[in-house]
């Protein structure tokens, strides 16, 4: 097991934070079509919590559906548009503006 860093959450508790998201059944689990493995979960982690920037935290967790989106070779655009039934001939929502963005 990987030794605790001062300060942060164990490799097994950031494993558990990112599964929580990620893994079957769970919030964002669409992103990886609902067929992520634990395992591969393990060793992205792992990779992540190797770097001297980690945390612990969100900023990890999204690093970790990055490294898990390249060793899957997702295309992200693809995903996104079939994630949220989005067409490139849908026409734009008129509740929404330009004049909207802060």
């Amino acid at each position: 097991m990987a030794k605790l860093k001062p300060g942060l959450c164990s490799l097994k508790d950031f494993v558990a934070y990112v599964w929580s998201f990620y893994g079957t059944g769970e919030i964002h689990s669409d992103y990886f079509y609902n067929d992520l493995t634990l395992k591969e979960v393990q060793a992205a982690c792992a990779l992540r919590y190797q770097s001297p920037v980690y945390s612990g935290e969100s900023i990890d967790r999204e690093a970790v559906r990055d490294i898990l989106t390249y060793a899957r070779n997702i295309n992200v655009k693809d995903n996104f548009l079939s994630l949220f039934s989005i067409t490139l001939n849908e026409p734009p929502n008129p509740r929404w503006s330009t004049h909207d963005a802060p």
